[in-house]
């Protein structure tokens, strides 16, 4: 399964993201989709603060758990030089993230490797 949604230019941008991961049908269990909802809601967060242009979420069930990926239309970023802790949070709570081409879309997955604590 796979949804793909254009959220709004707006505060309100990260809560409608978190609400779709909430309800989005995917092998997670409850801590897992409480880590991937927090994690999408810093993604969108970073998109909007950061960001230029339309925010993009992806979301995709895996085998046994969830792809998301969080773009917008800016000009990226190095990760290595990012201030702020919205991608160490990312990373403590997904098994893996990383970027795309052209470093304006994120992307993570929980529960696909099977070690995430």
């Amino acid at each position: 399964m796979v949804i793909d949604a254009e959220l709004p230019r707006a505060p309100n941008a990260a809560f409608q993201a978190r609400t779709l991961v909430a309800d989005f049908g995917c092998g997670l269990d409850r801590v897992e989709r409480g880590d991937a909802i927090i994690a999408v809601s810093e993604l969108v967060a970073n998109a909007y603060r950061h960001g230029h242009g339309r925010i993009t979420l992806r979301l995709r069930s895996l085998s046994d758990g969830l792809r998301a990926e969080v773009g917008d239309e800016g000009r990226g970023f190095d990760p290595q030089a990012a201030a702020g802790v919205g991608l160490g949070v990312v990373g403590a709570v997904s098994d893996a993230w990383g970027l795309n081409a052209g470093a304006t879309e994120v992307w993570f997955e929980i529960g696909a490797s099977g070690n995430h604590d």
